[in-house]
């Protein structure tokens, strides 16, 4: 009961900066008062990007709390993982429609001259695998491909830091901070992974 009850709150948790900005952004076409700054576009971007940022830290620190001992922070990380992808596809579509009008011949020269987009494009690609592939039945119908599919993640943890880092010309404190973050937890999974595999040797005859 308690756990179905969490879930739900960090279902809306999650969900809760996306409302936000549909609020502000139908303000903006109903030519309201918002607080999507004198830029819109410029605002909607960072704003998503960052969010998907976040929400993959979250995503990403959800094995170590069950390492910790939280047995059932695994059970949220689908959630997280799939709203980080969500606020990705919102970040997409803002760079898709308010910025370029969908002009798919602009989007390509785009992608292909600037390396800040070029990294994000991987990054969203990446994305949408794992968020297709996220379900059980995918899991079992690619067996031990999942896993390594999946891993897929970990480049995630250094392309979008990147990629918002190359985008950014003005502060970067924050980006910066969820650099360090992300670089910490990669480096917390090869610690655990060489000291397993430290271990598994030990024990061979």
């Amino acid at each position: 009961m308690h756990k179905a009850l969490f879930k739900k709150i960090a279902f809306v948790l999650l969900a809760t900066p996306a409302l936000w900005l549909g609020w502000q952004m139908y303000h903006w076409f109903s030519f309201l008062p918002h607080e999507l700054t004198a830029n819109p576009q410029k605002f909607i971007t960072q704003y998503t990007g960052l969010w998907a940022i976040r929400i993959l830290i979250v995503t990403l620190c959800l094995s170590p709390l069950s390492w910790a001992g939280w047995r059932s922070a695994l059970s949220y990380r689908r959630m997280a993982g799939l709203y980080a992808a969500f606020y990705a596809m919102l970040h997409l579509l803002n760079y898709f429609i308010l910025d370029y009008g969908l002009d798919m011949a602009v989007i390509t020269k785009d992608i292909l001259k600037r390396p800040a987009i070029s990294i994000g494009a991987i990054a969203a690609v990446i994305m949408m695998i794992l968020s297709i592939t996220s379900t059980q039945a995918m899991m079992w119908r690619l067996g031990r491909l999942w896993r390594r599919l999946h891993r897929m993640i970990y480049g995630l943890a250094i392309l979008v830091p990147v990629h918002g880092f190359l985008m950014v010309k003005g502060d970067r404190m924050e980006l910066s901070l969820y650099g360090m973050i992300l670089a910490g937890l990669l480096l917390m999974r090869l610690w655990r992974f060489c000291a397993g595999r430290y271990r598994l040797m030990g024990n061979r005859p």
